[in-house]
């Protein structure tokens, strides 16, 4: 793979979009958050790196009442609750969404059990992937008069039970002002000609209904073996 070049984690401004940090709590629950801004209209994203990539918070200009919206119930802040995480709120989940029954699965003739996460008198299952408390480091991050644009990464080394499969984990998140906000995830195999299982998610939690929020989640998968252009789910 060409190596990938880390940038530092400052604030990078523009004419109208900017991408600045946020400290979270502190000591050992502090969480560190990055907000994509667009500076003339107010809309922002906030981005939650300390938690797998997690979309918080996102208010977006309404025409219509011609205020900004928030359209995702967020944390507020609250670092704890973050940690917590008690409802999945904003995660963005990989390798795999919703619950794999009894945490045990079969791929390629072999049988593989992954920790048990949702207990209960009817649920005994892994729930959501093992991204949603991951820290992802900031590999790009971009600003110009018209987009704001960051993009995080997440190795998957194989060492998560029942899951030993390896890759590199992507999401991009842009705030345009044409557009809106969009969340780009990209997974790549890191292990030559083996595939792997593997689905992608997001838990929002929305402030209104499917049909008045658009929010668009585009997916890439690349393998040493299979190439597919990008698809919107």
């Amino acid at each position: 793979m060409v190596p990938l070049l880390l940038l530092a984690s400052l604030c990078v401004a523009s004419a109208e979009f900017a991408i600045k940090d946020e400290t979270w709590g502190s000591g050992a629950s502090a969480v560190r958050v990055k907000v994509l801004l667009n500076t003339a209209t107010g809309e922002f994203a906030k981005i939650i790196v300390d938690s797998g990539g997690s979309v918080d918070s996102l208010s977006l200009f309404d025409k219509v009442s011609n205020k900004l919206r928030p359209l995702l119930v967020s944390n507020d802040g609250d670092a704890v609750a973050v940690r917590l995480n008690a409802h999945y709120r904003g995660n963005l989940l990989a390798p795999f969404a919703n619950r794999v029954r009894n945490g045990t699965y079969h791929w390629r003739g072999n049988r593989y059990s992954m920790v048990r996460n949702e207990m209960g008198a009817d649920r005994n299952d892994s729930l959501h992937g093992f991204l949603f408390n991951k820290t992802l480091t900031v590999v790009d991050q971009q600003t110009s008069a018209t987009r704001a644009e960051l993009t995080l990464l997440y190795h998957f080394d194989g060492k998560d039970p029942g899951y030993p499969f390896q890759f590199d984990m992507f999401h991009t998140y842009t705030l345009t002002a044409s557009d809106g906000f969009k969340v780009r995830a990209r997974a790549v195999n890191t292990m030559k000609e083996d595939p792997f299982p593997f689905t992608h998610g997001w838990c929002d939690a929305t402030t209104c209904s499917t049909a008045q929020l658009i929010v668009s989640i585009v997916a890439g998968i690349r393998t040493s073996s299979c190439k597919t252009s990008p698809k919107r789910l």
